[in-house]
């Protein structure tokens, strides 16, 4: 899924399937149309997928999240990541270039209703173990800074997090990342920020540990006197596997 068919805003996101490092992206903030469903848009991946390999284009990795509940009224997102600026734009001109491309996107645009941005990313946190299995746990957190916070305030917090996590010893697959918006709109948060478990159960597992222990109690306090978040819970899958690693 690229971005052939409509302007994009950017948005620095992160994602759990590549090593920590910066990468640009896109993600697609999506409704279902009617009665459409998940079954739907990976019908139409398989088709992009089918035609990018037909006209020699190079897709890059892409991540499906499906709503599971909380604080968004969105039913998926679909993330793409690039290595940097310039393979995204390589990308986005050999697809609007493409007749069969520009159909094969326009594919998702039957059964979804989306806005798009384009991303960067930040690792906070890599656990020392890989995620298991094809799909994942997601909790996402967006962000206001409360009163005298800001930006500078979140390097001791997240130094705080990563202490915390290593010393806790029991979170060796959680990932966790932070996403800032490079051009918001008007309703855009502070400040992202979301986890990737293996399934819920690790999920609670890690909150149980935060909100009995006395660091997590501790880094709760820390998280909360900087800012003000609200949650939602997403289930994530790999949809497009993107280049070979080198």
């Amino acid at each position: 899924m690229s971005n052939a068919c409509f302007g994009s805003v950017f948005l620095l996101v992160s994602f759990f399937g590549l090593t920590a490092q910066a990468y640009q992206g896109e993600v697609f903030a999506c409704s279902y149309k009617g009665n459409s469903n998940v079954d739907d848009v990976l019908k139409a991946r398989d088709n992009y997928v089918k035609q990018a390999e037909k006209a020699g284009i190079t897709l890059p990795p892409s991540f499906l999240w499906s709503y599971v509940k909380g604080g968004s009224d969105l039913d998926v997102l679909w993330f793409n990541y690039y290595e940097n600026a310039a393979e995204y734009g390589a990308l986005t001109d050999a697809t609007q270039a493409s007749s069969s491309m520009v159909a094969a996107v326009n594919k998702f645009y039957d059964v979804l209703d989306c806005s798009s941005y384009l991303l960067k990313q930040d690792e906070i946190y890599t656990g020392s173990e890989a995620l298991e299995g094809s799909s994942t746990y997601i909790d996402s957190y967006a962000c206001n800074y409360r009163d005298g916070a800001g930006p500078d305030s979140l390097g001791d917090l997240k130094a705080h997090t990563k202490d915390y996590l290593d010393a806790a010893g029991t979170h060796k697959s959680f990932r966790l990342f932070q996403q800032n918006s490079m051009t918001p709109t008007p309703n855009s948060p502070d400040v992202r920020f979301f986890g990737v478990h293996n399934n819920a159960a690790d999920w609670g597992a890690r909150d149980d540990s935060l909100t009995t222990s006395e660091g997590g109690q501790a880094l709760n306090r820390h998280w909360n006197a900087i800012l003000d978040c609200s949650a939602s819970h997403w289930s994530g899958q790999q949809v497009v596997e993107g280049p070979p690693a080198e």
